[in-house]
């Protein structure tokens, strides 16, 4: 198979060189990685030269003048996908975001008839399905056109299905969609810690490690941890990071009395699973989520993981069995759940431990590839949303 993506965030994020390098490991899928971006100092970072199976294409594309006009930017990527690749080689294509990318797949299927499959992710449904009223029902034809729409998490399959896609269509899209979520990286499988962790009476240790920006709701974390002290626990808060919120973050360090413990970026893994290593709980209430994978990070280290309900990781487990899912701008349910944690800590922490292996890149890339060579419909709903119980 020749597989096209379309994927102009590569660039930025590992997730999409782990799903490509596991998917190149088969040797059964020829990938051509398109990748336009809007300066040219963002070509060719994070090119994978170990690929036997894959080309990379970097292009200067769009520009931002062209985010104004939604077809305006779908036409020129459109023209460039097709000067820069040779479109009619491809069996399948991958848009890696419904409105920039899965615009230009749904366009090459009109003109050339290959099949595309769509990946659904935060800026879909939080920006562009959100205040772009005037495009949605032409995202609703792009996903009516894909071979198979990908949520990365069960709570944003059911948020466009509910919300955004007309109910008489319900039966005809859910037969197309999969839920596959990210992965952790390796490193994470080879060093899952051993037992199930244990915490201190009236201790409680809490960690956040990823981007410093107001999406991630860090201020929200130390009003919890400013509760829970109240209630006559000892809480400390470990954040671990870098962004445009670290100079507040600093802050608020400096006037906690050390109950908020700042170490700026943490670089080498295995600094940051020492401090998990030293730490109860992990919390991480966004704003939105596309998946969020240092929750299962956290997860591998024993960490039970408060989370965002109704964004990425939502869905995926009942309430307890993990961690909890939370309203994020909640400080008293936030600490509620907290306490129900300390109350079973033992029991969810070995959950957590038993659970996060099978977040590796190598079941889901097996599993993407198996449902990308499925009909439509081949794989009910309930399977894929139940695809942790599986053997992928």
């Amino acid at each position: 198979m020749k597989l096209l993506h379309l994927c102009s965030d590569y660039p930025f994020t590992n997730v999409y060189r782990e799903l490509m390098s596991v998917i190149d490991k088969n040797g059964n899928v020829d990938q051509t990685i398109y990748i336009p971006v809007k300066r040219d100092t963002d070509k060719g970072k994070r090119i994978d030269e170990t690929m036997k199976h894959a080309e990379f294409v970097y292009s200067k594309a769009f520009n931002d003048l062209d985010r104004l006009f939604y077809h305006r930017k779908i036409d020129k990527l459109l023209r460039d996908v097709q000067s820069t690749t040779d479109v009619s080689a491809f069996d399948m294509i991958h848009a890696h975001f419904l409105f920039s990318l899965g615009g230009v797949a749904f366009r090459l299927r009109q003109a050339l008839g290959i099949p595309y499959v769509v990946s659904i992710r935060n800026v879909d449904v939080n920006v562009f399905f959100r205040y772009g009223i005037w495009l949605r029902d032409y995202a609703t034809e792009i996903i009516r056109n894909a071979k198979h729409v990908i949520f990365l998490s069960p709570s944003y399959k059911v948020r466009v299905l509910e919300k955004y896609i007309p109910r008489d269509l319900w039966s005809d899209v859910e037969g197309k969609c999969l839920i596959l979520p990210n992965g952790i990286n390796e490193f994470w499988i080879q060093n899952l810690h051993l037992a199930a962790k244990t915490m201190r009476k009236k201790q409680i240790r809490l960690i956040y490690a990823g981007e410093l920006k107001k999406n991630k709701n860090i201020r929200t974390s130390v009003k919890v941890s400013e509760k829970l002290s109240g209630r006559g626990y000892h809480v400390t808060l470990d954040i671990a990071g870098r962004g445009p919120e670290e100079r507040e973050i600093a802050r608020l360090s400096a006037k906690s009395n050390g109950r908020v413990r700042f170490h700026g970026f943490v670089d080498d893994r295995r600094e940051l699973m020492k401090l998990y290593g030293e730490s109860d709980i992990f919390i991480m209430p966004s704003r939105t989520e596309t998946f969020g994978v240092a929750y299962v990070e956290a997860m591998s280290q024993g960490l039970p993981i408060i989370y965002s309900r109704h964004e990425g990781f939502d869905g995926f487990y009942e309430q307890g069995e993990v961690g909890y899912a939370v309203n994020p701008m909640d400080v008293e349910e936030i600490v509620e759940r907290i306490e129900d944690i300390c109350a079973k800590y033992e029991q969810v922490s070995d959950r957590c431990l038993s659970e996060a292996a099978k977040f590796s890149w190598e079941r889901i890339g097996a599993c993407y590839i198996r449902h990308l060579l499925r009909p439509p419909g081949a794989a009910s709903a309930e399977a894929t949303e139940k695809w942790r119980r599986d053997t992928l």
